[in-house]
């Protein structure tokens, strides 16, 4: 099992590491734009498992875009944006799909804290970069200290990455969210011991191999 640091691998060798109470979005894409959204609670009971709310989402950029249009991006648009973008897209639509899900759920009050875990960075630089002046969101490091992380990204020049993020933070302002973005390298593996981070990674990561009409090619 490959860990990021020295603190992850006794965490997971004693005992796991596990969600803390929450409600958490884990988001994942494909370069041929497949999307996969998990949303996840963690009760606050000790000793609880963590749950796994319905529906989790298997989809593609081109239906959701369909089915949520965003100003500025037709279906043609979304076509030539994605063969330019690949994943970059694809991975800003998860988070879009997810922020839309959260908006719809009866469970998710305005003022929620939400975690957003996503293995591709840029989730978290690009919104980050486009947030606006009033926007509530913080990083939340967890075990992966990469130099790029320590940066902060400019704002996207692309215009339709800057749509999706201005489209993002339209839905957050909705419900006031708190968006709290964790960055979790994908395709790793709990082989050595329970890890709640790494597993629904990887179910978002399936999910969105699903998506885009492709076998699975998470590992185990």
């Amino acid at each position: 099992m490959e860990v990021s640091s020295e603190d992850e691998g006794w965490a997971v060798l004693n005992g796991g590491v596990r969600l803390d109470a929450g409600l958490y979005v884990f988001t994942d894409a494909t370069a041929n734009g497949g999307v996969g959204v998990v949303v996840v609670r963690m009760p606050v009971a000790e000793n609880a498992d963590p749950q796994i709310l319905e529906p989790a989402c298997s989809s593609s950029v081109v239906q959701i875009l369909d089915a949520k249009p965003i100003a500025g991006i037709d279906s043609a648009q979304a076509v030539e944006a994605l063969g330019r973008l690949r994943n970059i897209l694809a991975e800003m639509v998860a988070l879009y799909e997810a922020l839309n899900q959260l908006l719809v759920r009866e469970d998710v009050v305005a003022g929620s804290e939400i975690t957003i875990v996503h293995d591709y960075f840029g989730v978290s630089a690009w919104m980050q970069a486009g947030a606006p002046p009033d926007a509530a969101m913080r990083i939340d490091p967890g075990y992966y200290e990469a130099s790029f992380k320590k940066h902060a990204w400019a704002p996207a020049k692309d215009p339709t990455i800057s749509a999706v993020i201005a489209a993002c933070w339209e839905l957050v302002s909705r419900k006031q969210l708190l968006l709290v973005f964790r960055h979790q390298p994908g395709h790793r593996s709990e082989a050595a011991g329970i890890h709640h981070f790494v597993r629904f990674n990887k179910m978002a990561d399936e999910l969105a191999d699903q998506g885009s009409g492709r076998p699975s090619s998470a590992t185990s």
